[in-house]
């Protein structure tokens, strides 16, 4: 069983998109993470109050249902409930259905273009991972999270991603911490430049058009609060942090 409840968290800086545009990026995020393990397969349905509350949520995986959930989640003004159209489209935590182990969430905040004062990284989409059990264990294969990945990457095109949990975060980054930062798997967009040459601990692969994934090669899964796994992140944080890959806005960003 899980520590520590992994997730898959990514977040890219302002990036002024239609609504329409939102829902078709997390409609085809969904489709495809459906495709790729049962745990993402439909229903979802909005968290509640209660297990009870949240089964009565039903969300449709289609245009009109996702297009009215994202606005529904525009922000709007305490003085006059205006929408605050800087801050795009959200949507809170979806929930899968599962109860117990195999349970799994998303969440997103799409279309966001507040300063850099405001906001650095305004736009994210995260997934919270089943907390143990085969759910979990599928989803720890390499091919499965490296395509999890993938279809994240592909579909919303973040600057950065990671693979992590509180623990190994607050391990590697201990009190406050305002960058980026790295993971058990860890995705940096061409947006931050060319990758360093890494150490033979490292393991560096492509996303075409993309950017580069970096897992981290300790034969030991990130549910352990291993270590190896620790010091790697530290590292490798360090090496990226000397070559101002994790500024919280990437420097080659459109």
């Amino acid at each position: 069983m899980a520590t520590d409840r992994l997730y898959l968290k990514s977040r890219w800086t302002a990036r002024k998109e239609s609504v329409d545009k939102c829902v078709l990026r997390a409609l085809g995020c969904l489709e495809r993470l459906a495709n790729c393990d049962e745990v993402f397969m439909p229903p979802w349905f909005k968290c509640g109050r209660s297990f009870n509350d949240a089964k009565q949520n039903k969300i449709e995986l289609t245009f009109d249902s996702f297009r009215e959930l994202f606005i529904e989640g525009c922000t709007r003004s305490d003085f006059c409930n205006e929408v605050i159209d800087e801050m795009g489209f959200t949507v809170g935590r979806l929930w899968n259905g599962v109860d117990g182990q195999a349970a799994t969430h998303v969440s997103m905040t799409c279309g966001a273009y507040p300063s850099p004062e405001v906001l650095s990284a305004a736009n994210d989409f995260c997934i919270e991972y089943p907390i143990g059990g085969h759910a979990l264990e599928r989803l720890l294969k390499p091919d499965i999270y490296y395509k999890i990945m993938e279809i994240v990457v592909t579909s919303f095109d973040p600057d950065w991603a990671r693979i992590s949990s509180d623990k190994l975060h607050g391990e590697v980054y201990p009190g406050t911490y305002h960058g980026q930062a790295v993971g058990w798997l860890t995705y940096i967009s061409d947006r931050y430049g060319s990758m360093p040459e890494l150490p033979n601990e490292y393991k560096l692969s492509r996303i075409d058009n993309n950017g580069n994934i970096i897992e981290i090669i300790t034969n030991k899964l990130p549910v352990f609060l291993d270590r190896e796994n620790i010091k790697a992140m530290f590292n490798l944080s360090n090496i990226l942090e000397q070559k101002r890959m994790l500024s919280p806005i990437p420097p080659f960003s459109a």
